[in-house]
């Protein structure tokens, strides 16, 4: 589980804000000043990422959370980067391609659990590159595809590596 913690002054009052990230599975924590905020539980958050809105006192913010990298978003810019806030983009459809080729390791391979560990990290990998703001559509698909490579060529790997 990932941890993240900000301190965040806003109109002359400090506001403490923890961030417990999920990895696979469980439930991901978001605490502001003490106060537990509910977060929606469900498998594709926990692969993918958060792009909520969230209120930190009288202000609205966003918590931008994608693989281990979480941010809070005031006034349109990041906390940490101060960078300009951009939204996560919506799920493309040519991203089940992609993830369909990572969870077929299962069935092809013969390592059991540790191939489903391996297409498991494959298909968060995937989903998490559709939907990175900063990527253009060429480079999802070369990450994509170079995940799906990655995913196989460790496969046959541990595979071969257990047959010798």
């Amino acid at each position: 589980m990932g941890r993240k913690m900000w301190k965040i002054e806003l109109d002359g009052r400090e506001h403490d804000i923890v961030f417990n990230r999920a990895l696979l599975l469980g439930r991901s924590i978001l605490i502001i000043d003490g106060e537990n905020i509910p977060l929606p539980n469900n498998l594709y958050s926990n692969y993918i990422g958060y792009d909520l809105s969230i209120k930190i006192g009288d202000k609205q913010g966003r918590l931008v959370s994608l693989g281990s990298w979480s941010d809070i978003v005031i006034d349109g810019h990041y906390v940490n980067s101060g960078k300009p806030y951009i939204p996560l983009e919506e799920f493309k459809w040519w991203s089940w391609f992609f993830v369909f080729m990572c969870a077929l390791v299962v069935v092809y391979s013969r390592i059991g659990s540790l191939s489903i560990i391996i297409a498991l990290f494959g298909v968060m990998w995937s989903l998490q590159v559709s939907v990175c703001p900063e990527l253009s559509i060429k480079q999802k698909l070369i990450y994509s595809f170079l995940i799906v490579v990655g995913v196989w060529a460790l496969s046959i790997g541990v595979v071969n590596l257990f047959l010798i």
